[in-house]
């Protein structure tokens, strides 16, 4: 039963994901800007999101991308176990990116489109 449920609020996360980073392409109309203004790096390839596994903190994959990804939705209290945020990082092409999900402190799911 608790595997039901697990899989339940996995897929429900997964989907959710999905939404956000759709909206985000189809509805952002502003420029991306990073919040690391010391990062000379603008956008994400492939090969860099590739690199990010499940598990890792939100610092170790800002490190792996070299900037700071646009918090797109969060929910729960910072800090907590069940604290949920999700972050995008645009790729090279406009229409290009990832959207990372993070439970914690940990990425749960990931997912690009258009990254080469």
């Amino acid at each position: 039963m608790e595997m039901k449920r697990s899989l339940k609020v996995a897929l429900f996360c997964a989907l959710f994901l999905i939404l956000v980073f759709c909206a985000a392409l189809f509805f952002s109309h502003k420029p991306w800007e990073p919040k690391n203004t010391q990062a000379s790096q603008t956008s994400i390839d492939l090969s860099d999101y590739e690199q990010v596994q499940k598990g890792m903190s939100y610092t170790q994959v800002v490190d792996i991308l070299g900037m700071d990804g646009a918090l797109q939705s969060e929910s729960g209290e910072k800090g907590d176990k069940n604290y949920m945020s999700i972050y995008r990082w645009p790729g090279e092409q406009t229409d290009a990116g990832a959207v990372i999900l993070f439970l914690g402190d940990c990425v749960s799911v990931k997912t690009n489109a258009g990254l080469t």
